[in-house]
């Protein structure tokens, strides 16, 4: 299954890691929408303890997770999460990366789909240190969110943190890397419409020049769908990669792409 990541600038080069896949697995409590873990009330075994009120701290402290999605090609996504369009989206295998392993994994990418309700859910879920990572409750918890989201079609995987390596000493601010051996992982790089700076960041990156050469992953660069208001892609030209531009290619690609943009 190929699930695709919406990533800035910077963090296309971070994937690529000599000989493995590097992925960046976040607490639901950094993630941007504040209803998180909040699509479900909380309660505990007996009726006069407080102590449900901590779970999630525990939830953000020992789970962690990546979220990608279905659609390499949504405009919103782009602008939220790809860095106004001058990003990148990376199209996963997530069988190779091992997402599919349930002994890694407390949720899979085949069970991470998000469900997008109209409304919460007003029964109350029972949850205490013996359960709390339990795949049911973590499902009810950290997979239910309001349908303003649903076009983001996203799928989670979830892992114990303590199965990754852990980046930052404060816990607010830290997050969890996942290496995936092997560096076939990535199939796909989707180029956004406003980015001029990929042969350069390729160029300048061993790792991921090599890396995409290597596997050959295919390149793609998002351009206008014609008469709409939604995005296309057309393939790259990977000699771009391989014979650097000169200056005045580069500025005839800049009148193309602004003559192609002005026709509807």
């Amino acid at each position: 299954m190929i699930l695709y990541k919406y990533v800035p600038e910077e963090t296309l080069k971070l994937f690529f890691d000599h000989d493995a896949t590097s992925f960046k697995f976040t607490p639901v409590g950094q993630f941007n929408d504040p209803f998180e873990t909040y699509g479900v009330s909380f309660a505990s075994e007996d009726e006069d303890s407080l102590a449900h009120l901590t779970f999630r701290s525990k939830i953000n402290s020992d789970l962690a997770s990546l979220c990608l999605s279905r659609s390499p090609l949504e405009v919103l996504m782009w602008s939220h999460y790809a860095q106004h369009h001058r990003g990148y989206v990376v199209g996963i295998d997530t069988e190779l990366a091992g997402f599919h392993d349930e002994n890694l994994c407390l949720i899979t990418a085949n069970e991470g789909g998000i469900d997008y309700l109209d409304e919460r859910d007003k029964s109350r879920v029972i949850i205490s240190d013996k359960n709390f990572k339990n795949k049911d409750i973590v499902k009810k918890v950290l997979f239910r969110k309001s349908q303003h989201w649903k076009y983001e079609k996203e799928v989670r995987i979830v892992i114990e943190s303590d199965k990754l390596i852990p980046i930052g000493d404060d816990e607010e601010d830290r997050f969890y890397i996942y290496k995936a051996p092997g560096t076939n992982i990535i199939k796909e790089i989707f180029i956004g419409i406003n980015n001029e700076d990929f042969e350069l960041t390729a160029l300048e990156n061993d790792n991921l020049r090599n890396g995409i050469l290597d596997n050959n992953i295919k390149i793609q660069k998002c351009c206008f769908k014609r008469g709409t208001w939604d995005l296309d892609k057309t393939d790259y030209d990977m000699s771009l990669l391989t014979d650097w531009p000169s200056a005045d290619f580069g500025i005839l690609a800049g009148v193309i792409s602004a003559f192609e943009k002005n026709e509807i």
